[in-house]
Parts: structure tokens; C-alpha cells; sequence
């Protein structure tokens, strides 16, 4: 019971409310102590005092207008609380919910021929702005209780009390404690027949203090009611309304009637509560200003899908807000109509009228798809049970099969529904949204004066195939209207018949995602249809890097050809990162692109249009801008392994001596093992460059020396773009004096004829050392400061560029051979990681080899090691080394193959490990094969 007396004792604040002058509560007193004080009771009283005056002003015409004209307070909060706050607005109940109600005056009192202490505490609640319908239940802390004459029944009988009043204006008389027995004579403390709440659906509760503790042991109770809220007015039951019926009318609230539907509290909401001459809530339109007739299809369509609602709004939360919450529970949203408020409906629609291009006026448009973010296909409802004390719960996603599957995945959203109370139609709001999400559009028609009668809701077939519409119904969502053209522009979105019996449903099949159809489409560009290579551009007198399309339109018939570019980047979707070049005429032949970064790879797209739409994409490419391609032939061997970068990688040279036809000083095959040398074809384009840059590393075994004498050089042989004969067609470049102690790498700068298309490079040596090699050969179109000073390659790393791993694992696993995976190595430590799976029993070769420039003795070794993806590291296969002192190069080799055990497919992680003594090592060049296993 202490616990009791300490809650009656809160300091609870007043607020009068007065439907203007048709009756005022009286003012509130600070209670003290239950059983406080003499002190305590006058500082009771002298609050009171001060809280009367305000009372006071309110019976001499303090309005809830003015009321609501102050600073607007937060929201009404959940509904199911009862609450103290003196700035709240008033609660308006809708339908038949539950409401904790707003306490607006909280005393203790006195049972009759009781004098040693107040052992009464009344608390008077507001429900609803009234008249409502009834107040059907009563309960607290979840417990039901029964009054009779005000008193209630069974263990509560004379320590609970409660009477209600419906809102009536005015009110006949003021609240009670009870009409029959003891208490019947007790008057709260001020409280008189001016307290009368008139407009105001209210409650006086009253607890009596236990001397035994039993019945309150935990306190003040938490009350709840369960109310059959406001009245609305209904079209339907008004003779004066067209199809109306009865004696409903617009004008005349003491004629509206109980209802539970959405629409019709929405129109109650639009029309306004109005008391005494005053809107007290709502928006307050005149039926001029409201689109009655929309709300009427809506009502009707709520009743035949049996749809209500119910809840608490109040008079201090956003109208917007909340009118589009009430029509939310109906299936239905609000919408302007010019100068008037409408709505629409989710229903079947027929179509009223077609539109053709006849009647278009200037330019429409199609956004013929709903962005991402909303094609969603599955939704959490949220709405308000009954069967969970009225609280707002959310049920079990609805979740559509048929659209996951078309999006790929599953895109989830949780809705709030927050005026529905049953879970079957909650459902059917959530599929509902879930299709009206797919719908496509804004459509937007500007079009002649005689669609100036159709209005938002209304259906139309729409034939225009330059928007990609062919006998598409569409459903109206704005209509604007031009004064001085009388040009009638609706906006609308397309519709889906099928859709309304899967949300209600009638049926198991989800209606596929609607889009534009009947539009004959633009094909897609042939795959010889056009070429992409690397260009330069001159303007100015300087030279800059480009990349060339060049092609045609075979047999298309066009309206247009769309040119985009990209650079090629790692994980890139065919969708991603296109960069627009333009719009050509259909007989365009060439198009050169300048915005591009030297040394990066790009690739270009080709599109047609076609009735101002554009066909699938052909994607060429890549090529390197400035650069040859990685995976040219370089030389004359087809061969060789390649890298990003232009780096031509072998493990050694072997000398093809005698060979007829060889010119001297004779011709290298690149690679291990001996052979003829290969057919000269290795020719690349060169795209205009003005000078060559070319660099060659050759080295030694570590256990060999090469003669003094022996020389090593290059041949660059010119072609024109027909193949024939440049006006220089072959460059000897200068020999290089090799010797054991002086083998470094040697650059060379080369002047390109000016009829020069093409190029091909070899390396050429009179050395017959079987130790001696030629470790890379890189040729490139602008020269690279970080490689090349005073024409000696600088010792610095070379570090391979990306690859695109997935393709080179793809290949690898359909037994296309092993490929050449970069190994990004830069001086020495971990490349990085190769990711691939291997299915059950699967497996997989790895190599790696590294070679490296040596200013110190060291010892460096190369190593593979792997890990299932989460799991721990390992090493496996044969790791290499090389030793060499200063101006050596070394190399060094590991193999290994990975097998997955599993009986499942497995993730895995490999990489290649280079180390070696601290400094004096430069890595010149390193790669990795990956391959069947």
C-alpha cells in the first residue's frame, strides 16, 4: 500500500479544456502526501489557488483553438499509456480500439465519515474528442472489471469506482464518482457543475485506499479502455448526396454515424471536428474543397474487402501524417486535385479512355522502372492485435516467392500500418505495397484539353510505343492543368490487373514485375562489329593518349548508335561504370576518345537506339591506353607470358643455332627447352606513338660467366596497318658489351616512321653460353620516368599490374591449361592473396618463380602457402632459392599443388612468400601459374 500512497502523491499538472464556452474543467491542485501533512494541505491549497485562476480564464472563453495556435508539442505517444502531460493535444479515437487516455486531474479525498486522512485519489482521463460511440471495456493491469451504476463488481465493490461520458455538446452534467451508495454524495475536491468537459469523451476513475493492502499491492493500476471512437460522415446515408440515402449530412455532426471504415474517418478528418463553431481537429474543408466521390469508391471498396481500422491520433500530431496513415489502413493514399484533397484506392480498375501519340502535346516521358530501393519483395507488417493487449506487433514477413527469385535476392522492409488491428488484412496491405512498388513510372502525358475530366484513381490505356507503351493501362496519380494552352499534363503509373487478386488472396500466382512492352527493340551490336585500340590525338603540337572504336552498323536498322567507355576495374558488373561519349548518327563509322589515364585499360560499349530507346549493350576491349596489351605477342614467340604492364617474362633464352634462313647474329627462343625458333607474327598496334621506349634485362646463372665479347641486342621491325612494309622497316638497335661484373638492364628510345601502324620486337645474342638469358623485354608508347633515367633502366621493383583472378581460375579449372596470375611482388614479402574454390575433391597447381637483383650477398627464397578462407595457414609443395653477391641476378622457383579433402566445395586463399637477408635486394621480376592440379 506505501507504494500506492507514494504514486497518489505525484505532482500532477492541469490543463483546461473547453470546447469554447460550452463548459470547463475546474482547476487542479498539487496533491500532498496522501496522508501528509498540515503543511502539506496548504501547500496544497495555495497551489490550487493559483491553478483556479487559470480554470477561471478558461470558463470566460479560453478556446482549444488558441490551445492548439502555441508551440506545437510532440505527438500523442502510444496510445495504450495513460498519460499527465498538460501539453498534450487532444486524443482522438477512431473505430473500436483501446487508449490510456490523457489525465487532466488528479486529487485526494476523503471517504464519507473518514477525517484522519484523504484515502480517495480521483483521476479524470480524457479518451477521445466526442461524442463517440460507447466506452465498451474497462481493465487494469491487464485485469477486466465491471461497474454497476458506477461501482464496481466483485472483489473491487466500494474501493473502484468509474463514470464516463460520451463527448456530447454540450454535456448535461458533470462527471461522478458513482450515482448509487455511499459515495454517490462525494465531490471531488473543486470540482463542480462547471466541470462538465463538454466535447470531450472522459472518465472519472476512483480508487479507494485498502487499510489490508491486497488489492493494490503494486501501485496505481494501469488502466486501459476499450472505445468505439468518433463518428463519421457517410455519402451513402445522405439523401442529398447523389446515390445517397438517410439522414446523414455534411454540415450537421449530431447526424454522422459509428463506422470502423478508413476512408470515412479520412473524410471525417478532411471535413474537420467542429464544436461550438470551431474546428477543434481535422483540417477543416468545406465540401467544396474535398473530392467526396473518391472517398466514397474507397469506402466501398474497404467494405467489400472487409477492411477497418482503429487507433488514437491526436489533435497536436501532423495532418498530412495522419491522414495518410488512415487511408493507409483502407489500402489507399491521399493526393491534390488542384485546388481539392482527393484519394485513390487500391481496386481492380477499368479503363475509361486511350491514349494514342494523337493525343500527346509536345514531349512525354517513361521512367520505365522503380528505383532498387523500392522493388522490394518482401515486407514485415507492423499493425495493432487485440489478442496482445492492443499493442503494435510485427507479424511474419510476406514475402513473394516469384519477385526473389527475379531480384536476385531477397529486399526487405518493415511498414508500419499503424491504423490496422487485424493481421489477415495487414497481409493484404503489405502484398499490396509489395506490387505497387514494381509498378513502373512516373509517366508523364502532356496531352490535349478533352483529358481535362480525368482526374487521380482514373484508369487509361495508354498507346505510345516512343515511350515503350503498347496498350498499357496506367492509373492516374496528378493532373495539371496549363491556363494559358489548356494543356492537360497527368502523371501517372502503370497497373497491373493481376495484382489485386494475389494481394487479396484469391490466388497463389504473383503477377510478374511489370514493364514496357510492344516497343520494337534495338539490336544488339555484332561481335565483329566493331573494334576498340589504343589512339593519340594531336592538337597544339602535343600528342595525347586516346582510344579508338571504329566499325559500323551492319544490316541495323537504327535510329541511333550510343558510345560509352569505362576503365576496367575488378569486380565491375556490365552495368557498372560507363562513362557516356555521345549519341551518333546510325552511319558512324569512328569514335575517338581523349579522356583517358596513359597506362590504364579500358573498355568501350556499343548500343543502338532505336524509337528513343536504347538495345543491349556489346562490350569490347580492354585495351591499354598508351601500352601494349597484356597477353600481346611482344616478340616473335606466341609463348610468352605476359604481364599487365607490358613485361615480357621467360625463364631463360635458349639459342637456335643453324637454323635456315636465320639472319645473323642469330634468334633466341624464349622459354626452357631447346626448338626452332618461332614465326615472326608478333605484331601489335602502336597507335600513333612518336617514340618507342624499350628495355631489355639480361642475365646470368650464378655458376656461369659469359665471354667478354658476347653481344645481346634488340629488332624492332615496322609495319603499316595493311601489313606491308613501314618506310623503316626494321631497327637493329645498338649491341650491348656484356661481361660477368657489369650485366645490368639497358633502355632504349626509338623514332617511329610516320606510316608505322604496327610493331614487333626480338631480342637477338651471338653468345653461346648455355647459362646466359634474357630475363624480360618491355616496350611501351610514352616513356616511364620511374623506370628509365638516362637511359639505364633504374633498379627499382617492378610490381605487376591487377588481373582479374576469377576469369584466370575459371579457365585454370575448365582445364584450359595453367594462366599467369601477377604476382605483385615488390622488393620482398607476401604477394597478394589468389582467392578460388575447389569443389569436392578438386584440385589445383600453383607456381611461382621471382627474379632479383642482388647490391649484397644474399640468399633469396620463394615459397607458396595457403588457407581455407577462416581458417589457419599452411605451407605446402617445393619452395626455391638462389645466392649470389653483389650485381647478380638470381632466381628462384616454388611448385605446389592444393587438393580439397572435403566432400563439400571449399574456399581457399594462396599467395607467394619472397624473402631474403635485410636490404640489397631488388626484385626485377616475379609472376605465378595457376592451373588443373
Amino acid at each position: 500500500m506505501a507504494k500506492f500512497l507514494k504514486i497518489a502523491a505525484l505532482v500532477v499538472g492541469a490543463i483546461a479544456l473547453v470546447a469554447t464556452g460550452l463548459g470547463a474543467l475546474a482547476g487542479t491542485a498539487f496533491g500532498g502526501s496522501l496522508f501528509g501533512s498540515t503543511v502539506g494541505a496548504a501547500i496544497a491549497k495555495a497551489a490550487f489557488a493559483g491553478i483556479a485562476k487559470i480554470a477561471t480564464i478558461g470558463a470566460l472563453g479560453l478556446s482549444v483553438g488558441a490551445a492548439l495556435a502555441q508551440k506545437r508539442p510532440d505527438a500523442v505517444g502510444s496510445a495504450l499509456k495513460i498519460k499527465a502531460d498538460p501539453n498534450a493535444g487532444i486524443p482522438v479515437v477512431m473505430g473500436r480500439t483501446a487508449t490510456g487516455g490523457n489525465i487532466i486531474y488528479r486529487k485526494t479525498g476523503f471517504t464519507p465519515g473518514y477525517t484522519t486522512a484523504p484515502d480517495l485519489q480521483f483521476i479524470v482521463a480524457v479518451l477521445s474528442l466526442g461524442p463517440i460511440d460507447a466506452v465498451e471495456a474497462f481493465t487494469f493491469d491487464k485485469t477486466p472489471v465491471t461497474f454497476s451504476s458506477g461501482v464496481a463488481t466483485g472483489e473491487y465493490a466500494n474501493y473502484m469506482f468509474q463514470t464516463v461520458q460520451l463527448g456530447q455538446t454540450p454535456e448535461s452534467a458533470e462527471l461522478k464518482v458513482c450515482s448509487t451508495g455511499t459515495y454517490a454524495s462525494v465531490v471531488p475536491p473543486e470540482w463542480s457543475s462547471a466541470s462538465k468537459l463538454s466535447g470531450k469523451a472522459a472518465t472519472m476513475w476512483t480508487l479507494r485506499f485498502d487499510t489490508k493492502g491486497k488489492l493494490y499491492s503494486q501501485g496505481t493500476p494501469v488502466p486501459l479502455w476499450v472505445v468505439r471512437g468518433i463518428k463519421v460522415y457517410d455519402p451513402r446515408l445522405d439523401s442529398t448526396y447523389p446515390g445517397g440515402s438517410g439522414a446523414c449530412r455534411f454540415g450537421d455532426q449530431a447526424t454522422w454515424v459509428y463506422s470502423e471504415n478508413p476512408f470515412l474517418h479520412g473524410l471525417a478528418f478532411a471535413i474537420g471536428a467542429i464544436q461550438n463553431g470551431k474546428r477543434v481537429a481535422g483540417i477543416g474543408l468545406p465540401a467544396t474543397g474535398i473530392d467526396i466521390a473518391a472517398f466514397v469508391e474507397g469506402a466501398n471498396v474497404c467494405d467489400a474487402n472487409g477492411w477497418t481500422c482503429g487507433g488514437v491520433y491526436s489533435t497536436a500530431d501532423d495532418k498530412w501524417t495522419v491522414l495518410k496513415a488512415i487511408l493507409q489502413a483502407g489500402g489507399g493514399e491521399p493526393m491534390h486535385l488542384g485546388a481539392k484533397l482527393s484519394c485513390m484506392v487500391n481496386a481492380p480498375k477499368v479503363s475509361l479512355a486511350t491514349i494514342t501519340n494523337g493525343d500527346i502535346v509536345g514531349s512525354g516521358s517513361n521512367q520505365t522502372t522503380q528505383s532498387r530501393r523500392e522493388r522490394i519483395n518482401s515486407i514485415l507488417p507492423r499493425y495493432r492485435s487485440e489478442e496482445h493487449n492492443w499493442e503494435e506487433i510485427t507479424a511474419k514477413a510476406v514475402t513473394v516467392a516469384a519477385h526473389v527469385t527475379t531480384d536476385g535476392g531477397l529486399r526487405t522492409r518493415e511498414v508500419a500500418y499503424s491504423y490496422c488491428q487485424d493481421l489477415d488484412q495487414a497481409a493484404q496491405l503489405a502484398r499490396y505495397d509489395i506490387e505497387n512498388g514494381r509498378e513502373f513510372g512516373p509517366i508523364t502525358l502532356p496531352l490535349k484539353t478533352r483529358f481535362i475530366g480525368y482526374k487521380p484513381g482514373d484508369c487509361l490505356t495508354v498507346t505510345v510505343p516512343e515511350l515503350g507503351l503498347g496498350a498499357q493501362k496506367v492509373v492516374i496519380t496528378n493532373r495539371e492543368i496549363e491556363p494559358a494552352s489548356a494543356v492537360v499534363t497527368l502523371t501517372a503509373r502503370s497497373e497491373t490487373d493481376g495484382k489485386h487478386a494475389f494481394a487479396l488472396g484469391q490466388t497463389t500466382t504473383a503477377p510478374p514485375t511489370p514493364t514496357i512492352r510492344d516497343v520494337p527493340s534495338a539490336p544488339r551490336p555484332g561481335a565483329s562489329d566493331w573494334t576498340i585500340s589504343g589512339s593519340s590525338l594531336s592538337a597544339a603540337g602535343a600528342v595525347v593518349p586516346a582510344i579508338a572504336i571504329a566499325g559500323e552498323a551492319v544490316n541495323a536498322a537504327i535510329d541511333g548508335i550510343v558510345f560509352e567507355y569505362r576503365r576496367v576495374v575488378s569486380g565491375a558488373g556490365d552495368d557498372d561504370n560507363w562513362i557516356s561519349a555521345g549519341i551518333a548518327q546510325p552511319d558512324t563509322k569512328r569514335r575517338e576518345i581523349a579522356d583517358v589515364i596513359p597506362g590504364e585499360s579500358y573498355q568501350a560499349s556499343i548500343s543502338y537506339t532505336l524509337n528513343g530507346f536504347s538495345g543491349p549493350r556489346r562490350i569490347i576491349g580492354p585495351v591499354r591506353v598508351g601500352l601494349p596489351e597484356a597477353g600481346d605477342n611482344l616478340v616473335i614467340n606466341s609463348g610468352l607470358a605476359v604481364d599487365a604492364g607490358g613485361w615480357v617474362i621467360s625463364t631463360g633464352v635458349t639459342r637456335v643455332a643453324g637454323a635456315a634462313g636465320d639472319p645473323a647474329p642469330g634468334y633466341f627462343q624464349f622459354g626452357t627447352g631447346a626448338g626452332r625458333k618461332q614465326a615472326d607474327g608478333g605484331f601489335v598496334p602502336i597507335s600513333g606513338a612518336a617514340k618507342l621506349f624499350v628495355s631489355l634485362s639480361g642475365w646470368k646463372a650464378s655458376t656461369a660467366s659469359l665471354a667478354g665479347g658476347d653481344l645481346f641486342g634488340l629488332q624492332i621491325r615496322f609495319q603499316k596497318a595493311d601489313g606491308s612494309a613501314a618506310s623503316v622497316p626494321t631497327v637493329e638497335l645498338s649491341a650491348w658489351p656484356g661481361s660477368a661484373s657489369t650485366w645490368t638492364k639497358v633502355a632504349y628510345t626509338v623514332a617511329v616512321p610516320a606510316d608505322a601502324a604496327l610493331v614487333a620486337v626480338r631480342a637477338v645474342s651471338d653468345a653461346t653460353g648455355g647459362n646466359s638469358r634474357i630475363a624480360a623485354v618491355r616496350v611501351a608508347s610514352t616513356q616511364q620516368a620511374a623506370d628509365v633515367t638516362a637511359d639505364v633502366l633504374a633498379d627499382t621493383a617492378t610490381v605487376f599490374g591487377s588481373s582479374t583472378i576469377g576469369d584466370v581460375i575459371a579457365a585454370a579449372m575448365s582445364g584450359a591449361g595453367p594462366a599467369v596470375v601477377p604476382a605483385v611482388i615488390s622488393a620482398v614479402g607476401n604477394s597478394p592473396w589468389v582467392t578460388f574454390t575447389l569443389p569436392a575433391g578438386g584440385s589445383i597447381g600453383l607456381a611461382a618463380e621471382v627474379y632479383a637483383n642482388l647490391t649484397a650477398t644474399r640468399t633469396v627464397t620463394i615459397a607458396l602457402e595457403y588457407q581455407i578462407i577462416g581458417g589457419s595457414l599452411t605451407g605446402f609443395g617445393s619452395s626455391g632459392s638462389d645466392s649470389g653477391g653483389p650485381g647478380d641476378t638470381v632466381s628462384a622457383s616454388a611448385t605446389g599443388t592444393i587438393t580439397n579433402g572435403a566432400t563439400e566445395a571449399r574456399n581457399y586463399q594462396a599467395r607467394a612468400v619472397v624473402s631474403s637477408g635485410a636490404g640489397g635486394v631488388t626484385i626485377d621480376a616475379a609472376r605465378s601459374f595457376i592451373g588443373p592440379g
